[in-house]
């Protein structure tokens, strides 16, 4: 009798810390999770409480602290296990680790839908698309009217270029919610992607037409016409993301991409100033600006600015990396007789970067360019050869290094090279045809 009141009481504190949780009142929750915990220490509710407490407080540590002690009273429980799992998944981002504790909550016994879904999340996270997609399945096939579950397979199957399979799954989606948003969005874009650009501009107006202007659906848009090389219509398009939403700066990096495949250099760097009137440390931007300055042979200018992106970012910064080469060419094409003092310097800066980054191909090719742009061309090949062997499928390193042996006399390295790069991604031709030196090894 006296272990029955003892329960009655565990759970009666439980209940009254639910009803805390609803209030937000989570001290007074606690306390009476604890309470309950101290009437019976085996109220297992309570602990999986205090668990879920922490967790809505972001207290992570302790919500493990809790699972954990569930899981060494009842070893079997299988639900323990199964939020443990999604605490290495959603807090630790370790899907890996994620992936062994579910395995063992099913063993377990736990077989919920969620418990399902986050493992497909766990294996696309991991590149193994093809278990991602087992396991979505065996989600849908216990609850077959959620819509994330079929933006989740259509995701998969777009991931393994089943185009086509992927569109059902987001029509599917979209027939349990007319106005989801992931849908709506992929499904305009995968439209985009196989050719059915005018069905995917059909898709975007119908969803307009039921939730009003979205600056995503605007975007698509925007992306759409850019696809069809309709860049005038993608700049009206534009103004409209503008209208939904000012200051967004994707859209306005968006905007002087547009404006540059224009070629309104003037218009392109109008829009990066604005967005440096409202974050005037953007290293993204300043580096876009920059470039600017040396297409439109400013180099002066753009010196300023890689100088200040050098000054001014952190080591690491990929585009303080990228300045180091690029404020020396800047000043070599002005005629700067304290160009070779700064190539020189870049080549050290990037002798030291390769200590700590050993495998990034673009860190060597920056050295090369350095050494080719100084006449140190043996150096230059070798700082190639590094980079090519990291990186084979790169057609921007084989011109890099075509552009060197071309300097060399070495024609058939040449030849070599441009054929390479060429086979990689025929759309460099275009760069290659600009080169004087290349072109004529097309």
């Amino acid at each position: 009798m006296k272990k029955e009141l003892e329960l009655t009481k565990a759970m009666e504190l439980n209940k009254i810390g639910l009803y805390f949780v609803k209030k937000e009142k989570y001290e007074d929750a606690l306390n009476h999770f604890k309470l309950a915990i101290n009437e019976d220490s085996n109220c297992l509710d309570a602990y999986y409480n205090i668990g879920l407490l922490y967790l809505i407080i972001e207290d992570f540590e302790k919500a493990i602290e809790y699972y954990d002690m569930v899981i060494e009273r009842y070893p079997m429980e299988g639900y323990a296990y199964y939020q443990r799992a999604n605490i290495y998944y959603y807090v630790d981002n370790n899907p890996e680790e994620a992936i062994k504790i579910y395995n063992k909550a099913m063993f377990l016994g736990q077989k919920e839908v969620d418990l399902f879904y986050n493992l497909s999340k766990c294996f696309f996270d991991v590149k193994n698309s093809e278990q991602a997609l087992v396991w979505i399945e065996r989600a849908i096939r216990l609850n077959d009217n959620r819509a994330d579950l079929y933006n989740k397979k259509a995701s998969i199957l777009t991931e393994l270029g089943r185009l086509e399979e992927s569109l059902e799954y987001y029509d599917k989606a979209l027939m349990v919610e007319i106005d989801n948003e992931e849908a709506n969005h992929f499904k305009a874009i995968v439209l985009g992607e196989i050719g059915r650009e005018m069905e995917a501009f059909q898709a975007l107006d119908s969803i307009e037409m039921i939730v009003g202007k979205k600056l995503l659906f605007s975007f698509d848009r925007v992306l759409l016409y850019e696809k069809l090389g309709e860049v005038n219509n993608a700049l009206k398009e534009i103004d409209i993301c503008e209208g939904i939403e000012e200051g967004n700066l994707e859209v306005a990096k968006k905007k002087a991409l547009l404006h540059l495949a224009l070629e309104d250099t003037e218009n392109a760097l109008i829009t990066y100033d604005k967005i440096l009137e409202n974050d005037g440390s953007n290293i993204e931007i300043l580096f876009s600006k920059a470039n600017i300055y040396m297409m439109i042979k400013s180099y002066k200018d753009a010196y300023e600015i890689f100088n200040k992106i050098i000054n001014d970012s952190d080591d690491e910064n990929p585009y303080k990396i990228n300045s180091y080469y690029y404020r020396a060419l800047a000043l070599k094409l002005d005629n700067n007789d304290s160009y070779i003092q700064s190539y020189e310097e870049s080549v050290k800066n990037y002798s030291i970067l390769t200590l700590y980054y050993p495998y990034d191909s673009n860190i060597y090719m920056l050295k090369g360019n350095s050494l080719r742009d100084i006449g140190r061309n043996k150096e230059a090949e070798e700082s190639y050869k590094y980079a090519i062997n990291l990186n084979s499928d790169s057609s921007q390193l084989y011109i890099m290094r075509a552009k060197n042996r071309a300097m060399i006399g070495d024609n058939t390295g040449v030849k070599d090279d441009v054929d390479k790069a060429l086979s990689l991604q025929y759309e460099y031709k275009n760069i290659i045809e600009a080169d004087e030196e290349l072109k004529k090894y097309i």
